[in-house]
C-alpha cells in the first residue's frame, strides 16, 4: 500500500470529506459527496483510497437509514433524540476520517 497520494485523488477525498461535513447544516452536500465516493471508489486500486471512500459511503447509507427511522419515531418524541445522536455519530465518523486522511492511515473495514 503506498502512501504517496496523486494530487487529484487528494483534492477528491478532501472534497468529499468536506461535502460530508457541510451535511451537518444542510444534508444535500452528502448525497453528492457520497456519488463522488461511489464513483471514484472504482477508480483507483490504492486501498487507502478505497478504505476512505468505503468510510464515507458507509457512513452515508447507515446515517440515512437511522434518520429514516428517527424521523419515524418522532411521533412518539423519541425521535428527537436518534436525530441528535445521529447528528454527534456523523460529526464523530467525519472527524475520525479526516484525522486519518491527514496521517495516511487507512480506514478500518
Amino acid at each position: 500500500m503506498s502512501n504517496e497520494l496523486a494530487p487529484a485523488k487528494d483534492r477528491t477525498l478532501t472534497i468529499v470529506y468536506i461535502l460530508h461535513a457541510l451535511a451537518l447544516f444542510n444534508g444535500v452536500t452528502a448525497v453528492i459527496g457520497v456519488i463522488i465516493s461511489h464513483v471514484s471508489i472504482n477508480d483507483t486500486n490504492d486501498e487507502f483510497l478505497n478504505s476512505h471512500h468505503s468510510w464515507l459511503i458507509r457512513s452515508f447509507w447507515w446515517g440515512l437509514l437511522w434518520l429514516a427511522v428517527s424521523i419515524a419515531l418522532m411521533v412518539v418524541l423519541i425521535g428527537f433524540l436518534g436525530y441528535a445522536v445521529i447528528g454527534f455519530w456523523w460529526l464523530y465518523r467525519i472527524v475520525y476520517g479526516i484525522v486519518n486522511f491527514v496521517d495516511n492511515k487507512p480506514m478500518p473495514r
